[in-house]
């Protein structure tokens, strides 16, 4: 692997949004890495195979098939906003991971990457929540369901795009953003200088524009900070880079 994508936290939701349209555009750059990864929360809500999702979704999945086409080796995390998503990716050239993966670089570098929904081992009303979501009771459920009742149920159970959009940690009390702070960051340590499982940490889902190089990264909220990460083999290193700017 010498150069590699990773997005996640994008939300997106209409593929006329600004956001989704730029997203599309960086997938189709000609200097597009060999192996994109993304890991989670890249729609804000996408479960299961309906019709209805993949319909709404054409144009993503039009780009996949683009990158398969050339090549390019493809990895989907599951978030809590899109998951039960092997049926309807794999035919795609899409591998789904349902929680984390470790990519090694030609240069030897072990990229761990995951959503970041597992950190907090303490919030225990939402890991229940979640395998209660992951389990094949609701995948089944999910199949059978018309998506347009996946979408209701699911837009009475989340908060508003607008109100993630305020609640952001840059906007928490300075003690509690550096609380949240300490948990990803002493996760990365955990797998990097204490575990050696890793030399890269990346993660997602806090929504905290964080990083502690050369070990640690996370994405942050790209509605808002418009940018995803990336490595390159030339120079060894993981960077942000900006999303295209389209008209």
């Amino acid at each position: 692997m010498q150069r590699l994508w990773i997005f996640s936290d994008l939300h997106l939701t209409e593929p006329s949004e600004y956001l989704y349209r730029s997203f599309l555009q960086a997938l189709d750059e000609p200097e597009l890495s060999d192996t994109v990864v993304f890991a989670g929360d890249i729609f804000d809500l996408f479960v299961g195979n309906s019709a209805r999702f993949s319909s709404k979704n054409a144009p993503f999945f039009n780009q996949l098939a683009k990158l398969h086409l050339r090549g390019v080796k493809l990895f989907y995390i599951e978030g809590n906003h899109d998951f039960h998503l092997k049926e309807i990716l794999e035919p795609h050239g899409v591998q789904v991971v349902k929680d984390e993966i470790t990519l090694t670089t030609e240069r030897k570098k072990r990229i761990y990457i995951a959503h970041g929904d597992l950190v907090d081992q303490t919030d225990v009303n939402y890991l229940r929540l979640r395998k209660i979501f992951r389990s094949p009771v609701l995948r089944t459920l999910v199949d059978v369901a018309p998506g347009s009742l996946i979408e209701t149920i699911a837009g009475k159970l989340s908060r508003p795009l607008s109100q993630q959009h305020s609640e952001l940690p840059e906007k928490w009390q300075p003690e509690d953003r550096e609380k949240l702070r300490k948990k990803y960051r002493n996760f990365a340590r955990q797998k990097t200088v204490q575990g050696g499982e890793a030399d890269v940490v990346i993660l997602g889902h806090c929504h905290d524009l964080d990083e502690l190089p050369p070990f640690y990264w996370n994405m942050g909220y790209p509605p808002q900070h418009r940018q995803f990460l990336f490595y390159d083999a030339a120079t060894n290193e993981v960077k942000r880079r900006e999303f295209p700017r389209i008209s």
